[in-house]
């Protein structure tokens, strides 16, 4: 599906729209945070039966947040 954007920061706050960033930079530990800036990954909603899953890759020294498809899609789905 695509990549899951936003702003790192600093885990803590508001983390409606968030996703743990991978790694650690001494003892604090980061989000990807998409309530005010992201895509429209953000809106995409969990349903009982699960059509997508996240994975994380590291790629030109930084880590993402993807959204990978577990199964065909129906139109509307």
């Amino acid at each position: 599906m695509g990549e899951y954007t936003g702003v790192i920061e600093e885990l803590g706050g508001d983390s409606t729209y968030s996703w743990s960033y991978p790694t650690k930079f001494g003892n604090t530990t980061l989000m990807i945070n998409a309530k005010n800036f992201g895509n429209h990954l953000r809106f995409i909603n969990d349903l009982e039966e699960h059509n997508l899953k996240s994975v994380y890759s590291y790629f030109n020294g930084k880590y993402g947040v993807y959204y990978v498809t577990t199964r065909d899609i129906k139109k509307g789905e």
